[in-house]
């Protein structure tokens, strides 16, 4: 989540998504919060490596029609930018335009590789088949996916722990039975030392009578 910002235009969508992030997210250690949740604004001279950013607006263009706002928006990101907005409506925006025309070149579906998950192993310019690309359909679709993830991860998780408790008990185990080994070996040297007594001890005895 700390390689993660997301950004918006508005402060009342700034604070819907902090409200949505904190009764959803911040409880999960799964999940956890985003670097930062801010305004482009107040992003200025910031960066991370994947932002998304929100241009929810249903009828107008609103603030990001500025171009400086729009220079910052586009790039503040270091390996992925995400924009979420209603697509028709900025690139019919005569500003907007040179940008995303740009944009429009790229899926305007999220698309993920099936079974990856982060970190990924894969590098930047690996070819991948296309049977292996599943588009994001909508947000209920995209809500299975994180459910699905998150159930993946826990059972993961539940398991690495079971996993380093079997070795700590082992490890515990194997540190009783050396303890055990050394108070034996001890015994042993006793029972040996009454058994027999070394010369010194037959000596003194003798000069004693």
């Amino acid at each position: 989540a700390s390689k993660i910002s997301i950004i918006t235009t508005y402060q009342g969508q700034k604070h819907l998504i902090k409200d949505v992030i904190r009764s959803r997210c911040t409880f999960n250690p799964l999940f956890g919060e985003p670097a930062k949740i801010t305004t482009t604004d107040k992003f200025q001279g910031q960066q991370n490596d994947f932002i998304l950013l929100s241009l929810v607006r249903t009828k107008v263009v609103g603030h990001i029609r500025d171009i400086r706002r729009l220079i910052v928006s586009m790039s503040r990101a270091r390996f992925g930018l995400y924009v979420f907005c209603r697509q028709s409506i900025f690139s019919d925006c005569y500003e907007l335009s040179p940008t995303f025309s740009i944009l429009n070149q790229r899926p305007n579906k999220l698309l993920l590789v099936q079974g990856e998950t982060y970190p990924t192993k894969r590098r930047i310019d690996e070819m991948i088949g296309s049977n292996k690309i599943m588009p994001v359909e909508d947000v209920f679709h995209l809500g299975s996916i994180v459910a699905h993830l998150a159930a993946f991860k826990l059972q993961q998780q539940k398991y690495f722990e079971m996993q380093q408790l079997k070795e700590l008990n082992q490890q515990k185990q194997k540190e009783q039975e050396e303890q055990d080994d050394i108070e034996r070996q001890m015994i042993d040297e006793q029972e040996l030392s009454v058994s027999f007594p070394s010369a010194a001890a037959v000596h003194e005895q003798q000069q004693q009578q």
